[in-house]
C-alpha cells in the first residue's frame, strides 16, 4: 500500500499519551518517527503496570516508532536535536509552557532556518491565558471542561470516565491539526506552529452538550431516557432510542404498551423529568429474562440494543473478527497484543512499540547520522544506544 505519509520525518519529544499517540498515528500512516527520551525515560512508561519495558500507555502511544535516549542538557545532545529537527517535517513536544524555550527547542528557534517545519505544542491549558502554568492531566481536563459533571450516574454522583478521553481526544485533534498543516504546506510551502490543549480538546469533544446547555437554558436535562444499561437475569443489556416512535417500540417489546401513552412518559421531556420511575419499571421487567432473550425480542421490534460487552467479549465477537476490526502484533517480551484497527484504513498494520532506546541507531541512520558521528555522540554522553 502507498502509505500517505511515507517519507515524512517526525521528531517526537513529547511524553505521556496525548501527543505521543498523534505521532504514533503519523507512524501508522507511514512517517519515520524518532522518539526522543531523556535518560530517565518517558514518564508514560511508569503509568500502571510496566512489563518488558512498556506500560499500556507507552505501548499504545509509541507503536511504530524508534526510541533514542538523548541528554538534552548537554551541548552535544541539544545540537543533535537541532540537527534532527532541521531535516524533519514535524516536531512534537508536550512540556509545560516555557520549558521548550528554556531547553532551546522551541518553535522560534527550530524554525528560524527551517520555515517548512510543522511544530506542535500540546499542554494542559495552552500556551497563553491565566492557567497556562497549571499542571494538568486527563482527569483534570475532564473536570475543567464539564465532562465529569455531565456524567452523573443513577447514584446522583458525577463520575470520572476511566478510558482517558481527554488524552485520546487530544491525540486525535493533534493528529488532525498536523494533517491540516501538512495540506496547507503543500499549497504555501510554509510550516507553522500548533498550540493545542487537553482542556480545549475535551471541550470540543462535547460540542453538542454545550449547545444543549444553551438551548435548554442551564444544565442539560436527561438526553434520551430511558436509554442506558439494564440488568437482565444473566447479565447487562443496553437499549437506546433516537426518535419518539422508538419509545413505543421499546414499550411493545417489553409488553408494556400502556407506558407509551402514560403522560409521565409521552415525550423526551417528560421521560427525562420522570426518569427514575420509568427506569425502575423497565428494570423490573428486564430482570425477568436473559440477555439473549431480550436481544431477540428487542431486535424483532427494531429497538437498538446490545449486550454490555467487556473487552474480551469485543475481541471474541464474530463481527469484529469478520471485519478486521482488531489487529494483533508481536510485542517483544509480551507476545501477541490486540489493538483496534484505525478506522478508515490507509495505515500499515499495528506494530510493536520500542523499549527505552530501542532502535536508536536505526533512527539516527534514517535521519542521515553516520556511524562515526553516532560513536562520537555516545562517547560525549549525549546519547545512549542500547544495541537493540
Amino acid at each position: 500500500m502507498d502509505l500517505p505519509y511515507a517519507g515524512l520525518r517526525v521528531v517526537d519529544c513529547s511524553q505521556g499519551l496525548a501527543a505521543p499517540s498523534a505521532a504514533a498515528l503519523l507512524a501508522m500512516y507511514g512517517a519515520e518517527v524518532i522518539k526522543i527520551e531523556t535518560p530517565t525515560g518517558d514518564w508514560g512508561r511508569g503509568i500502571g503496570v510496566n512489563k518488558a519495558g512498556n506500560s499500556c500507555v507507552s505501548l499504545t502511544a509509541n507503536m511504530g516508532k524508534r526510541s533514542l535516549i538523548v541528554d538534552m542538557k548537554s551541548a552535544e545532545g541539544l545540537a543533535l536535536i537541532h540537527r534532527l529537527a532541521g531535516t524533519a517535517d514535524i516536531f512534537l513536544e508536550s512540556s509545560r509552557p516555557g520549558v521548550a524555550q528554556r531547553l532551546g527547542i522551541d518553535y522560534a528557534t527550530l524554525s528560524g532556518n527551517h520555515p517548512e517545519l510543522i511544530y506542535l505544542s500540546l499542554s494542559g491549558y495552552g500556551q497563553t491565558g491565566p492557567y497556562r502554568d497549571r499542571a494538568c492531566s486527563d482527569t483534570v481536563a475532564q473536570a475543567f471542561a464539564g465532562f465529569i459533571a455531565s456524567n452523573t450516574g443513577v447514584d446522583g454522583i458525577p463520575h470520572r470516565v476511566n478510558t482517558i478521553p481527554a488524552d485520546i481526544a487530544g491525540g486525535l485533534y493533534a493528529f488532525q491539526a498536523i494533517s491540516v498543516a501538512l495540506f496547507r504546506r503543500t499549497r504555501t510551502g510554509r510550516g507553522g506552529y500548533i498550540d493545542l490543549s487537553l482542556t480545549q480538546a475535551m471541550a470540543h469533544f462535547q460540542g453538542v452538550k454545550f449547545a444543549e446547555y444553551k438551548i435548554e437554558d442551564g444544565a442539560p436535562s436527561a438526553f434520551n431516557e430511558p436509554a442506558g444499561n439494564y440488568l437482565a437475569a444473566d447479565g447487562w443489556i443496553v437499549i437506546t432510542l433516537v426518535k419518539e416512535e422508538s419509545f413505543a417500540a421499546i414499550c411493545a417489546a417489553l409488553d408494556m404498551p400502556e407506558l407509551a401513552s402514560d403522560p409521565r412518559f409521552d415525550s423526551f421531556k417528560t421521560r427525562g423529568e420522570n426518569k427514575t420511575a420509568l427506569r425502575q419499571l423497565i428494570a423490573d421487567k428486564i430482570a425477568g429474562q436473559t440477555v439473549d432473550t431480550w436481544l431477540e425480542v428487542f431486535g424483532r421490534h427494531g429497538v437498538m440494543c446490545n449486550k454490555l460487552n467487556d473487552y474480551s467479549d469485543w475481541l471474541a465477537d464474530e463481527h469484529v473478527r469478520a471485519t478486521g476490526a482488531v489487529e494483533y502484533f508481536d510485542q517483544p517480551g509480551l507476545g501477541e497484543v490486540p489493538y483496534p484497527a484505525v478506522p478508515g484504513g490507509m495505515t500499515r498494520p499495528a506494530t510493536w512499540a520500542p523499549t527505552q532506546g530501542a532502535g536508536g541507531a536505526a533512527a539516527l541512520a534514517a535521519f542521515g547520522v553516520s556511524e562515526s558521528e553516532m560513536a562520537d555522540l555516545v562517547a560525549s554522553g549525549a546519547i545512549t544506544l542500547t544495541g537493540s
